[in-house]
């Protein structure tokens, strides 16, 4: 295109240079006779000038030609960097979910290996109970030989007392013929005493011999008879039980053997079997778990599509185990994964009050024994979208005892320093992370796993809501003393160290505090003047900061006790992510806020006159909304605020009141637009505490028909 330019400027120079040689030409042709024309310098110029102005308009042609070439070129090169530019953009977002999935992957890993351990410990249990089984089966064949050995022995001594039994049988059946017989002699010879007369003399002692035997062989006749089949009977039984006894030893002898000998084959098909069943039963494991993270995966990020096309807040309710009623399911049911119900009926049932249960519907219902993997798990994709440049806001509401410190932070245990004196700091630990922890680790491991494309800067600030006043937690730690940076509307950030005498500095006051003011910056964004953020690189930094933050906070309210004071106080964590495209150089801007809000606890109001209501005005009373009741308030004003801002928008107001309070105003970012919102709201199941988990629920599912619109990603333009 240079050079088509350059030829033109000459052509049109040449043109120039020929139309003054010809105007000069004909000037002095005009002098000149007709036949002196073709012959004259002057002809010959008017040629090259007509020559030389052929040749401008052929270069004046190719310029244009050049022109609408170079305009469509720069058309299409426009319209070819935004395709780059979404393909990049594209490129990122894959990038981060690549990130993501490896991170996942290696949770499943884990998982994975778990099971691996499981199968193991239960083939080893199995293989332990084979080994068992047939040291049992060992021990039962020994005890089977010992067992037939025995019965042997009792066969053997059956046997001999058999054989002595016949042998006495057949003494008694001798002894039985030859009583019979002599019996019956003496009957022949009784006869022919009387037939033939008197006897002779010489017999008389033994004829006398034999009338007595007679006579009581007569009398004893019967009863040998008795005794004789009596015996035969008994030993007939005898006989016969002891060739059925014998039958049904070998019987059971033989079957034993058998069952014996096939006892290994059995025990080894069995553990085949088993072992079969335990390898099936593992890879139809693994395929149902892949199967349903996919189909869980799909089904959020569907769900989470949808919420980002309305551009509503998303609502989770998580409630707590019953505390005072153990081994209750409490007042609060949950049907489905989307429906919650609260028994009302449970707690005026003794009143003699008809009531039905309150339905209440949300984004998830947790269930009491939720862990806290399973309850960030629904708010993941929210956070890694802080990644990729979108805002993002994660409240825990409820009241006290709910569990909302424990859902974002966990299970805090402070304890006295080792130190010398009453000057020690408290110690500051954290047991079973809750969501902003396992937040902030998750981001780190992604940012980890996408360093080759992306750069990545994090700062953390912590800030509390106490009476309407705000406090920075993180000021005064040694962390913020070193590496913390005063942020200020105008984007004119100082650091702390830099900072000699705070006493000069306008933003301390005469206490030694920074006065923190809320303030709105020149991209219209919300942010606390005076406020220090924290750089962080790492998930331990992370731990740090909080640690010493509280450990600080600890050591000011030894006066009061920490628990009411957690209770009536706001903390609000903010981290903010700066990610720029290496490739590129695009760079995106995200925030994420995790606010633990003060407890919802509700206190009647003076001059309340509800124990003079009817019962059915009791119930009303009990459990209708603060809003539309003069009998119940909020113990926190700034509660009651959120609510009244909460009714603005659900009502689409104008003008909601989010300057009515210092929390309404902090977190008006995330109640008006450009934000993707969570509200996890934490109930109690007792039923003493159906009014403040009835207002709870209430006020969530109201909470879910706030819109606030579509969340934009925020780029930023890097020097």
């Amino acid at each position: 295109m240079n050079e088509l330019r350059a030829e033109l400027d000459i052509s049109r120079a040449e043109a120039a240079r020929a139309v003054k040689v010809a105007e000069q030409a004909i000037q002095s042709a005009e002098s000149c006779s007709s036949n002196d024309w073709n012959s004259t310098v002057t002809h010959k110029a008017a040629e090259a000038a007509a020559q030389a102005q052929k040749r401008s308009a052929e270069a004046i042609a190719k310029h244009r030609h050049a022109e609408e070439k170079l305009v469509a070129e720069r058309k299409s090169a426009s319209f070819w960097r935004k395709q780059a530019q979404c393909v990049e953009e594209q490129a990122s977002a894959l990038q981060t979910r690549l990130a993501v999935a490896q991170v996942q992957r290696a949770a499943v890993t884990d998982e994975l290996d778990r099971e691996k351990r499981k199968a193991a410990s239960y083939i080893q249990n199995l293989k332990r109970d084979y080994s068992m089984q047939e040291s049992i089966q060992r021990e039962s064949l020994v005890s089977g030989a010992e067992q037939n050995r025995l019965l042997e022995t009792e066969l053997d001594g059956t046997r001999r007392d058999l054989i002595g039994k016949s042998e006495e049988a057949k003494a008694l059946l001798d002894s039985l013929t030859e009583l019979k017989s002599e019996i019956t002699t003496a009957g022949k010879n009784g006869n022919k005493k009387k037939f033939f007369g008197k006897a002779k003399k010489s017999r008389g002692p033994l004829l006398l011999d034999s009338r007595m035997n007679s006579t009581t062989d007569e009398c004893a006749q019967p009863k040998s008879t008795n005794f004789g089949s009596i015996h035969t009977e008994e030993l007939l039984k005898i006989q016969a039980e002891a060739s059925a006894m014998r039958t049904h030893f070998k019987i059971l002898r033989r079957t034993t053997v058998d069952e014996l000998g096939q006892l290994p084959e059995q025990a080894q098909e069995w553990a085949d079997r088993a072992t079969k069943a335990v390898d099936v039963a593992q890879s139809e494991v693994a395929l149902l778990k892949n199967q349903i993270a996919l189909e869980m995966s799909s089904r959020r990020k569907l769900l989470h599509e949808v919420q980002d096309l309305r551009g509503t807040v998303r609502v989770y309710c998580r409630p707590r185990t019953p505390i005072n009623n153990v081994g209750s399911t409490g007042i609060i049911s949950a049907p489905s994964r989307e429906i919650g119900l609260l028994h009302r009926e449970e707690v005026v049932h003794s009143k003699g009050i008809g009531a039905v249960p309150m339905c209440f519907e949300f984004d998830q219902m947790f269930p009491t024994n939720a862990s806290q993997s399973e309850v960030y798990a629904e708010m993941e994709e929210i956070v890694l979208g802080s990644l990729e440049g979108f805002n993002a806001c994660l409240m825990a509401y409820g009241q006290t005892g709910s569990g909302k410190t424990y859902s974002m932070l966990g299970n805090i245990e402070i304890t006295k320093g080792d130190g010398f004196g009453n000057d020690a700091m408290p110690i500051v630990n954290f047991v079973n992370h809750g969501i902003h922890l396992l937040a902030v680790r998750q981001i780190f491991q992604v940012s980890s796993g996408r360093k080759d494309r992306f750069e990545d800067s994090f700062s953390l600030s912590i800030l509390e809501i106490h009476d309407e006043k705000l406090i920075d937690l993180v000021a005064g730690t040694n962390i913020a003393e070193s590496s913390g940076i005063i942020k200020g509307v105008d984007r004119r950030d100082r650091r702390v160290s830099k900072i000699k005498d705070e006493r000069e500095d306008s933003s301390v006051s005469d206490d030694g505090s920074r006065k923190l003011e809320i303030r709105t910056n020149h991209e219209g964004d919300t942010i606390v003047q005076g406020q220090i953020t924290v750089p962080i690189n790492s998930f331990e930094d992370a731990l740090k900061v909080w640690k010493q933050s509280l450990s600080l906070r600890a050591s000011r309210n030894t006066d009061i006790d920490l628990k009411d004071r957690d209770s009536s106080s706001h903390v609000i964590a903010t981290i903010e992510i700066m990610s720029t495209n290496v490739t590129t150089g695009i760079g995106t801007v995200g925030k994420l806020q995790f606010g633990d809000l003060a407890c919802s606890d509700v206190t009647q109001k003076r001059g309340s006159s509800s124990t003079s209501r009817s019962n059915s005005t009791g119930i009303d009373s009990i459990l209708a909304p603060l809003g539309n009741n003069s009998e119940w308030k909020f113990k926190n004003k700034s509660l009651s605020t959120l609510v009244d801002v909460v009714d603005a928008r659900v009502n689409f107001s104008r003008n909601p009141p989010y300057r009515n309070s210092t929390l309404t105003h902090v977190l008006r970012d995330a109640l008006e637009a450009d934000t993707k919102t969570v509200l996890l709201v934490c109930a109690k199941s007792d039923p003493e505490d159906i009014q403040n988990t009835a207002n709870s629920l209430r006020f969530a599912s109201k909470m879910k028909k706030v819109v606030i619109g579509k969340a934009t990603k925020r780029h930023i333009t890097m020097a």
